[in-house]
């Protein structure tokens, strides 16, 4: 049987690694909706990339990550919230 705190360590890197993943999405979709020349696919693209961005906001506090982790996901979410932004998505104190 694993020890506990292993799985604990083990739930930890993985979810890092999603949340990394989603983030990697996200900016996929944005780039996609940077580039679309249709106005709903656009928007769209820019949707899902808002919610993918709201989902690690939300997940991220119930995980524990190395300070070089948790920058890098720092950085990744400042990038989607830039691109959402010149694309017109509006964000309150609390995003």
């Amino acid at each position: 049987m694993e020890d506990p705190s292993q799985l604990g360590e083990d739930l930890d890197r993985t979810s890092m690694k999603l949340l990394l993943q989603d983030a990697d999405l996200a900016l996929t979709f944005l780039d996609l909706a940077e580039t679309a020349q249709d106005g709903s696919r656009r928007k769209k693209a820019a949707g899902d990339a808002r919610r993918a961005y709201q989902v690690i906001l939300q997940k991220r506090p119930r995980f524990s990550f190395s300070d070089v982790e948790a920058r890098v996901l720092d950085i990744k979410l400042a990038r989607i919230k830039a691109h959402l932004k010149r694309l017109g998505q509006r964000f309150d104190s609390a995003d």
